[in-house]
């Protein structure tokens, strides 16, 4: 994405880089409750809440993105062809695939996106 989430000046980036590890923390943390499903209800290490707070974050900033990438295609500003855009104009081709994605289809994709380049670039730097 055209996007820098690497700003240090952006609070938006700032505030999508940190839900973004929250999820690969939360999601990589060993939860108790995959050993004793019985207590799975009471969320004791508070994992579902943390992730559903910081998936919530992510998810609220690539709307953002979204809006914002919208409205500069409806002002007539040029087309980057980054991922973002080709995620807009994706169409499908056959009678199971839907004719656009939905909002909240690409709002998806860019999370997993950024999570999976999050994820490589912890593993083999930079």
């Amino acid at each position: 994405m055209s996007k820098d989430l690497a700003d240090p000046d952006s609070k938006e980036a700032s505030e999508f880089f940190n839900a973004m590890m929250g999820i690969m923390e939360w999601s990589g943390t060993a939860n108790v409750s995959d050993i004793f499903p019985f207590l799975r209800r009471f969320d004791l290490q508070k994992l579902r809440k943390k992730m559903v707070r910081d998936m919530g974050k992510a998810m609220e900033i690539a709307s953002i993105f979204l809006k914002e990438r919208e409205g500069e295609r409806k002002k007539g500003e040029e087309e980057r062809k980054d991922l973002l855009d080709v995620l807009i104009e994706v169409e499908g081709i056959g009678k199971d695939e839907p004719a656009k994605l939905s909002e909240h289809q690409i709002k998806v994709l860019i999370v997993v996106s950024c999570k999976i380049s999050y994820l490589a670039f912890s593993i083999f730097g930079a």
